[in-house]
């Protein structure tokens, strides 16, 4: 079937379509943050470069539209002319490639339709599966740690690997704090469930004074 527009009016049309900041990344961006939940958007570390990832967990959610990623194919896509049926199938098979190169390298992944999730009457459903799958996968510990810097002051942190980090630190790759402050020591640390519990015990430790903090580390001692 001929599309009903000119070729010079389709470009121009489908040119106005967004591929970042869509409706529907607005929508579950805005839940997830709602719920608290960390997560990064438009991972690009990653082949594909889900719209939701948060890599630690090895966990992806991508978001597709309708159209450009060939949802009810069989009957869409004969509808089409030859220039964007040859497009469509093309992202799936892209899609697909990507997808299954993740789950090789112990990638999670959900895919959920923009249909699903801008309808009404599904929406809570998909909301809630990509609350659950984002608290799935294999998790790494998060630590909270206090740094000595050479002129006696201290510095929080979080990470998921304490030497490495320390090394970044004292190889002045770290935070500008401890930049020209080297060398640095751990001098108390404190793993946690997730980045999320990090971050809040990280900005409660920002808040105390040089002396708590030093109180805590004695205690720990």
């Amino acid at each position: 079937m001929p599309d009903i527009f000119t070729k010079e009016k389709r470009s121009e049309i489908m040119s106005k379509i967004r591929s970042k900041n869509t409706e529907v990344e607005r929508v579950v961006f805005s839940f997830l943050r709602k719920e608290k939940i960390y997560f990064q958007r438009h991972y690009d570390r990653v082949v594909g470069c889900p719209d939701v990832a948060i890599p630690s967990r090895k966990v992806a959610i991508f978001l597709d539209g309708d159209f450009w990623h060939g949802r009810n194919a069989a009957t869409r896509l004969p509808k089409l002319n030859d220039w964007w049926r040859a497009k469509i199938e093309r992202n799936m098979k892209r899609d697909k490639a990507s997808r299954a190169a993740l789950r090789k390298a112990g990638w999670s992944v959900l895919k959920v339709w923009e249909g699903e999730l801008m309808r009404k009457r599904t929406r809570e459903k998909w909301l809630e599966k990509i609350r659950a799958h984002l608290s799935s996968g294999t998790s790494r510990p998060w630590f909270v740690y206090l740094l000595r810097c050479v002129d006696g002051t201290l510095y929080a942190g979080i990470t998921t690997d304490l030497d490495r980090r320390v090394a970044a630190h004292n190889g002045g790759r770290g935070a500008k704090y401890t930049r020209g402050r080297g060398p640095v020591e751990i001098v108390w640390s404190k793993k946690t469930v997730d980045g999320t519990s990090a971050r809040k015990l990280e900005a409660s430790l920002k808040k105390l004074s040089k002396e708590a903090k030093e109180d805590l580390i004695n205690r720990a001692c």
